[in-house]
């Protein structure tokens, strides 16, 4: 977000350390309401052949929802939606003006998903119902620890409190939702550069330590920096990566009362007398390529696109994901936009999710 401006309604935190007074915190969500009527859990071994997503929108939450006056219009954007949307197996596409809430819309699905994901995982594990839903609480909580959580949740806008005022209705999914935003990669890497650059312990000790990450040698650091890859090649690398986790990480069985067996993972000689634990520690294990059909979030994929692989992007996405898979794509892509694939239009949010004519 650019140009924030304080927000009265905000919780505030008092800090010695800062020269401002106070900092400004996004106003937390309303509590995790589990799905009413609760769905039986399916065991997590179960593989679905299609992932499914039916989200209803609560207009009396959304209309009670403190938003800042610059963003009112979203609440009357996503008043208009229809209360009842059904994701398309494939591509799903979100359109609108810039400012309109594709973002924040897409991320607050997510958010809700997140929480869905964390109360069914505790039931499904014993836990108790209040348990279950102080776990699920969590998505919509500032992390405590300034890491790639707390970072989400600062880029995530209002979406953590419209997340409040969507009910997961149907959902099916082998995997656990991923998000990833194009435009936002591009930026963690020259936010890394500029850092490399002006942290002393790498000039003086050799080494950079991220924000909240590992150390790095100033060597590798210097050989990848002698061969940066443009915008759109970090793009490339970090979707590559983002797709083959978000298909891959398959929703173990927690049943803990038996052994549980890991069969398609494969241990490299070096660490075949590690212990199982130590070697998943050291990161010695390599995953086999088993994908598994699954719902992930893709924002903004044309960014740095070259002409031809714009023009060729209807097209290419739809290989992205494993048969049977949902994705969703908040997007500005002209070529995308005359495509035939389904969409939501806040334009015209009334429709819903179509396919256009």
């Amino acid at each position: 977000m650019s140009n924030f401006e304080l927000d009265t309604s905000c919780e505030t935190l008092v800090t010695d350390s800062n020269p401002w007074q106070t900092v400004a915190l996004p106003q937390l969500a309303e509590a995790f309401t589990p799905p009413v009527p609760p769905e039986i859990p399916k065991p997590k071994e179960a593989l679905v052949e299609q992932a499914e997503l039916v989200i209803g929108i609560d207009r009396s939450k959304l209309s009670e929802l403190r938003l800042s006056p610059r963003l009112e219009h979203l609440r009357e954007t996503f008043q208009k939606l229809p209360e009842r949307l059904e994701f398309r197996p494939g591509v799903n596409l979100i359109f609108g003006p810039n400012g309109s809430g594709k973002t924040t819309f897409t991320r607050a699905i997510h958010y809700a998903i997140e929480a869905h994901d964390r109360y069914q995982d505790r039931i499904l594990e014993g836990d108790s119902e209040e348990d279950a839903i102080n776990f699920a609480n969590a998505v919509f909580e500032l992390p405590k620890n300034r890491g790639s959580h707390f970072e989400d949740y600062l880029m995530a806008g209002a979406a953590p409190q419209i997340a409040s005022c969507i009910n997961i209705e149907r959902y099916a999914n082998n995997t656990y939702p991923r998000y990833c935003n194009a435009q936002e990669e591009v930026g963690r890497q020259l936010q890394l550069q500029r850092e490399m650059a002006s942290q002393h312990s790498f000039r003086e000790l050799g080494s950079f330590f991220e924000f909240d990450g590992p150390a790095h040698s100033s060597d590798k650091l210097l050989e990848d920096a002698s061969q940066n890859l443009s915008a759109r090649q970090t793009v490339d690398r970090d979707i590559e990566t983002f797709l083959d986790v978000s298909f891959t990480m398959r929703r173990w069985n927690t049943d803990h009362s038996t052994e549980v067996e890991f069969p398609d993972w494969e241990i490299p000689e070096e660490f075949s007398k590690m212990s199982r634990g130590r070697a998943l520690g050291r990161l010695g294990l390599q995953r086999k390529r088993d994908y598994y059909p699954g719902i992930t979030f893709v924002d903004e994929p044309e960014t740095g696109l070259d002409v031809q692989r714009h023009i060729n992007l209807p097209e290419s996405i739809q290989t992205w994901y494993p048969k049977g898979s949902i994705m969703v794509v908040p997007t500005n892509s002209t070529e995308l936009f005359r495509s035939n694939l389904p969409r939501i239009n806040f334009i015209t949010p009334e429709k819903g999710i179509y396919i256009p004519e």
